[in-house]
């Protein structure tokens, strides 16, 4: 978050983010409308899949300016006689080709449009070579808004970053702008930048050269999908920190690298043995780490972070809240599972990786401090939820009308509510699937109904819980009467609505029991005087009349 938002959230307690997050959100929005990624896809980009992006550019700090070429590998869905894809319109295509034969083309209001001469036949391979060039849109407000971050160090030296995630790769290279399409074989990127500086993005380093211009050429292979707004670049004089994290049972040896500009170097040593810890915890329960073929990098970015696959952006105080943990640390590494591996197909499921991911926290928090600790945690969360809007807000919506805070503070609570109602071992085994199961990982893309599904089938069916609390933005209300009785004080517990059936918790002079309520009502009786509290541990999303 540059142009003194970042220095001033920089000095903020990172307990505080969500916090934070709620305040800048309602200030300054996410994305802007017309550079909104997701939504209604044009129907002539749903009718090829993409295989694969083959990205190179070339960055010049000096002049803030891109020069680039992207070869997209796409497999035709229907009788295809004009392509398109996205381009944000601050970058000129300069070149087309198709299958090696130049093409012309057309660009305009964001996009490319391309008048095959020799139509593709169905589900016939193609390649479309795009060359492309200009200033890429800059952010001052980065992440909530896209765009490059042209920053310096303290020393003066330049330190770039770029993050799109409302908008989508097309902000800065050529693509098709559809969460819901990965490029099934992954990616290549190359990057040619001052050699004097190093580059860092996703996936593997498959190869280095310099150039005899003062620059230098790294060539990266990411060997899994990912999506377009998780491609990234990092330039800047990094320094490593090296560690390294041996699995959920000891047996891997993945190198871990933190990469801090050199006045941080310091705060990055005392940050980066955390890391292997969170990966174990979070591996337990969502499966082991997913990118292992690539690697697991952190570049310090110079705003305040986001989940890019296998180079996750940091760019907080190097500051544990009162838990013992980086929460912006935590809360991105957790995107490896929960945005990256399991990825929404449509931007009205943000609550997904926004909700999985902040209670990652809270898990973690569980693993290290206990159970207390955790509902203390989950407690902190519950006060930050505003249930101005629901939580999926229809379908095929775009970023900037379906991402707001309760995606990460609501999405969290939904599932802690979820494990009351299904118990942990239900719960545990429906995350884990959810985590690992192909049909929802690694770019076959998901629906919120998927996880429903999943749910029922491990649990049962409880559509009253999914109405309520995704599609409905007024939480539950409960009333509570007590009246003397003879033999007793009567209680009479009841729901708002006779068909919520969430089983109510119910402390009577410290001692707890579970009640299923009966068209929304529990009544029992207890002594004179009883001290009784409900739902004593705050695992319900509700509220008393």
């Amino acid at each position: 978050m540059q142009k003194n938002t970042y220095a001033r959230l920089g000095r903020l307690k990172l307990a505080c983010f969500l916090v934070a997050s709620v305040a800048l959100l309602s200030l300054f929005g996410f994305t802007s409308p017309d550079r909104d990624s997701g939504g209604q896809i044009p129907a002539l980009m749903l009718s090829y899949d993409v295989l694969h992006y083959d990205l190179q550019v070339t960055i010049d700090p000096t002049k803030k300016y891109l020069t680039g070429k992207n070869t997209i590998t796409a497999r035709s869905l229907s009788h295809l006689q004009i392509f398109q894809c996205h381009l944000d319109e601050s970058l000129t295509v300069t070149a087309v080709t198709v299958n090696q034969k130049t093409t012309p083309f057309r660009q305009a209001l964001g996009q490319i449009e391309v008048n095959l001469s020799i139509p593709i036949s169905l589900g016939a391979e193609f390649k479309v070579t795009i060359e492309y060039a200009g200033h890429p849109v800059s952010s001052d407000n980065a992440p909530w808004k896209g765009g490059f971050v042209w920053q310096k160090t303290r020393e003066g030296q330049p330190w770039i970053g770029v993050t799109c995630q409302g908008e989508g790769g097309d902000l800065w290279w050529p693509c098709k702008d559809d969460p819901a399409d990965e490029p099934d074989r992954g990616m290549g990127i190359q990057v040619t930048a001052p050699k004097a500086l190093k580059t860092l993005t996703n996936g593997r380093l498959l190869g280095y050269r310099e150039n005899d211009d003062d620059t230098a050429t790294s060539t990266w292979a990411v060997s899994y999908p990912i999506n377009t707004y998780l491609v990234t670049l990092n330039i800047g004089p990094y320094e490593p920190v090296y560690d390294t994290y041996h699995g959920v049972n000891g047996t891997l040896s993945i190198p871990i690298i933190f990469w801090a500009v050199p006045e941080h170097l310091e705060n990055a040593k005392t940050l980066t043995p955390q890391i292997a810890n969170i990966l174990r915890v979070l591996g337990r329960r969502f499966g082991e780490y997913p990118y292992v073929r690539d690697k697991f990098w952190i570049a310090e970015t110079p705003y305040l972070g986001m989940e890019h696959q296998t180079i996750i952006a940091y760019g907080a105080s190097f500051e544990d809240n009162s838990y013992g943990f980086d929460t912006i640390l935590l809360h991105e590494i957790a995107h490896e599972w929960w945005g990256n591996h399991v990825t929404a197909a449509d931007w009205a499921d943000f609550w997904i990786p926004e909700g999985f991911a902040t209670y990652a926290e809270a898990l973690y928090t569980e693993e290290t401090l206990g159970r207390a600790k955790y509902l203390e945690y989950m407690r902190e969360i519950r006060s930050r939820i505003l249930n101005r809007v629901p939580l999926v807000v229809g379908r095929k919506v775009p970023a900037s009308k379906s991402y707001h805070p309760d995606v990460y503070n609501k999405g969290a609570f939904v599932l802690h509510n979820l494990r009351y109602l299904v118990g942990d071992d239900a719960f545990f085994d429906i995350i884990y699937r959810f985590a690992t199961q192909p049909e929802y990982t690694n770019g076959n893309n998901i629906e919120t109904k998927q996880f429903i599904d999943l749910c029922k089938n491990e649990s049962g069916s409880y559509d009253w819980f999914w109405q309520r609390y995704l599609y409905q933005h007024k939480l539950p209300n409960w009333t509570l009467n007590r009246e003397s009785m003879e033999t007793g004080d009567q209680l009479v517990f009841r729901w708002d609505d006779e068909h919520f059936e969430m089983p109510v918790t119910i402390r009577i002079n410290g001692r707890d029991t579970r009640y299923d309520p009966t068209a929304g009502v529990i009544t029992l009786v207890v002594p004179h005087k009883a001290v009784v509290e409900i739902d004593p541990e705050g695992w319900l999303l509700a509220e008393r009349s």
